[in-house]
């Protein structure tokens, strides 16, 4: 995804691919320059993405919302997540401005929970899952469980989009065609 954006140059880099037999990854044997183990022969693993989101997706409205807000009244704000995660390279994060006009420094759960949701729509097509934001998390918050709905979204909305395993394919959200149409947005 770094490549992706233009904050890494492909030729100041020399990637080293880990073969194995489950799991998602690692992308095809050719986009390594060097591979160790053998190439997946698909490169999904046949392994369900979703299966956590699905869990909750499934629960009561009432019961989702009380999970979250648990999970959010833990919040420190102490940004070790946004910290850890590599796609989070932004000059200025709108979290640490002064004053910004939608969201407060106040540490109340709905704020953590804005910042949080805030953070994941940033993400949007763009994180790959690599749960460095749930290892950083002081307070074992299971921010992987919100990045992982964004992603099921994101892959229905856009066609099957899969964050970075197709470099060549634009990013949902950053290119816009005049004539794209949304289906289910109800703005046919």
């Amino acid at each position: 995804m770094l490549l992706h954006e233009g904050q890494l140059d492909r030729k100041n880099l020399f990637l080293i691919g880990v073969g194995a037999d489950s799991g998602r990854g690692p992308l095809p044997a050719s986009a390594y320059d060097a591979l160790l183990g053998k190439a997946p022969e698909i490169i999904d693993g046949g392994m369900p993405r979703f299966v956590a989101v699905e869990e909750i997706d499934a629960w009561p409205a009432e019961k989702r919302a009380a999970f979250w807000n648990a999970q959010f009244d833990k919040c420190l704000r102490c940004y070790a997540c946004r910290q850890a995660c590599p796609l989070c390279y932004c000059q200025e994060c709108m979290a640490e401005q002064l004053d910004p006009a939608w969201q407060s420094i106040a540490i109340d759960t709905d704020e953590k929970g804005f910042f949080h949701l805030m953070r994941a729509f940033h993400l949007a097509g763009r994180c790959t899952g690599c749960k460095a934001c749930v290892d950083a998390c002081p307070a074992g918050i299971p921010l992987g469980l919100i990045n992982q709905k964004v992603a099921k979204v994101v892959e229905a909305l856009f066609g099957g989009y899969d964050t970075g395993l197709d470099p060549g394919k634009p990013l949902p959200f950053t290119t816009f065609r005049k004539d794209e149409v949304l289906p289910g947005c109800g703005h046919e």
